[in-house]
């Protein structure tokens, strides 16, 4: 199949294309999530994500042909595009080459497997994708069985999300939900909900957190909710041993994940 070549910037699908790369809205309706990249596009494909549509800059090195031949992507969703075209679509300098558009998973709580190691990352009404982002790359790299996105603030298709995520947003199983059904699946799953707090007496390396266990990060202006903290929660510390009084919430998601994972591996040994 003779693949196609767009080269003007207002051809019908650079100026969709565009619109679901800046909004939010249109991206739900169209059901897509775009990716910018090659390692990024690569690592979807690898995850079995189905692309709608993937854009080779025409004239690079990398090839239509080369695409079909190593990644198997039909013919039918391949297009090179030209100057104007791409210019439009590429958001950041150096992007490798390649723009795709994905079919937006299944995002709810039905579709996730139960926890099998007995880890699982909760983030309530994160706000900036830059952090959401952040957050399934730490998630991805310690292998935790889920991350919740509750009541998000910010879009979890966002270009930046999968940006950020360096590919995590692809591999981590993520449902999307309110409050309410994170906290019941949660407790369905028997899973102790680890919050971080500065109000907590014990430090995150003193708590014991060998066991089944949800780390639930919120807001940085205002901190989880008071719902959350459920009689049987452990409420626990950051050391801030300087003038500040607070991490980033995906670094501070990283000290508990890892303090997790440390104790969880040494309950084995």
């Amino acid at each position: 199949m003779e693949i196609k070549r767009i080269d003007s910037s207002a051809n019908p699908l650079i100026k969709e294309w565009a619109r679901w790369q800046s909004k939010a809205n249109d991206r739900r309706k169209a059901g897509v999530v775009v990716v910018e990249g090659l390692r990024e596009v690569e690592r979807a494909l690898q995850s079995g994500w189905v692309p709608r549509h993937v854009a080779v800059r025409a004239g690079s090195a990398l090839s239509s042909q080369t695409l079909q031949q190593q990644w198997g992507i039909p013919g039918r969703v391949l297009v090179e595009l030209g100057g104007p075209a791409w210019e439009k679509l590429a958001v950041r300098d150096g992007v490798d080459n390649v723009l795709a558009v994905f079919e937006a998973p299944e995002a709810s709580l039905a579709q996730l497997p139960s926890p099998q190691r007995g880890l699982v990352l909760v983030a309530v009404e994160t706000e900036k994708p830059g952090n959401l982002g952040a957050l399934l790359r730490t998630a991805d790299a310690v292998g935790v069985d889920a991350v919740l996105v509750v009541d998000p603030v910010c879009d979890p298709w966002n270009p930046q999300v999968a940006r950020n995520s360096l590919g995590g947003l692809f591999r981590v199983p993520l449902a999307v939900c309110s409050a309410s059904e994170a906290r019941t699946w949660l407790q369905e799953q028997g899973l102790t909900l680890v919050l971080g707090h500065l109000e907590a007496t014990q430090e995150h390396t003193q708590a014991s957190l060998s066991g089944p266990v949800a780390v639930v990060v919120g807001p940085e202006d205002r901190g989880l909710a008071p719902d959350w903290n459920q009689k049987d929660a452990l409420r626990v510390k950051i050391p801030m041993r300087g003038l500040v009084d607070s991490l980033n919430v995906s670094v501070s998601a990283a000290v508990l994940l890892y303090e997790v994972d440390r104790q969880q591996q040494a309950s084995k040994s």
